[in-house]
């Protein structure tokens, strides 16, 4: 997963060289996040061999704090990024909080990169409870990034469109992340589109989760 880093960093590189600092620092802001991730997956199996801490938390507000992270990125590169709970607002899931941390980072930040060419791109990101609680990334563009975009499995890199740039380095490491902790990234159709998603561990101890939120 580690050499999908060239991407970003050439890019960096390139915005360097262009004398846009703006850009520099918030694409370099970003990667230093994404390094960062990789070293998390890194040291998660050690946690795994201590075992894992879950705690409650609301999946709205833990999902919430992640986008206000990347928000600005997406600005950059011109991604209208737009968030609904609905009736899951207070939907209480069991999460290794660091781990959904970096891996909820890491997709956004794949996905983000790979909407950067498309006029008036959009990332819709909802929350869910019918059956297990779940996150959903849906774009119109999804279809775009990967091929055979109806088979559910995620973790084959063949999968991934070549023309789609940023959409490995974050991605893979989204899904080895989630793996790690009991979640499943794969490719949904509903009435809202095609897109993303990833179920959690739902908890009972919503007074908690809500005092949290």
């Amino acid at each position: 997963m580690i050499s999908e880093l060239r991407t970003p960093i050439l890019e960096l590189k390139m915005l360097a060289e262009a004398g846009d600092l703006r850009a520099s620092r918030e694409v370099a802001k970003q990667t230093l996040e994404l390094f960062d991730n990789f070293l998390y997956a890194q040291e998660l199996e050690k946690e795994e061999k201590a075992g894992l801490d879950y705690l409650p938390h609301s999946l709205a507000a833990a999902t919430e704090d992640v986008i206000d992270k990347v928000a600005p990125f997406a600005d950059l590169y011109g991604v209208g990024l737009e968030f609904e709970t609905g009736p899951a607002k207070k939907m209480g899931v069991s999460l290794v909080k660091k781990a959904f941390d970096c891996a909820t980072h890491s997709l956004l930040y794949s996905l983000i990169s790979s909407l950067q060419n498309k006029p008036k791109a959009s990332l819709r990101i909802r929350t869910a409870g019918s059956g297990l609680p779940s996150l959903r990334f849906f774009s119109q563009d999804i279809d775009d990034m990967f091929r055979d975009g109806h088979v559910t499995d995620v973790s084959a890199k063949s999968r991934l469109n070549p023309h789609c740039p940023g959409i490995a380095s974050g991605l893979m490491l989204a899904n080895f992340i989630y793996r790690r902790v009991g979640s499943k990234l794969s490719f949904i159709a509903n009435q809202h589109g095609r897109g993303l998603g990833v179920d959690f561990r739902p908890t009972r101890q919503m007074a908690l989760v809500e005092s949290l939120s």
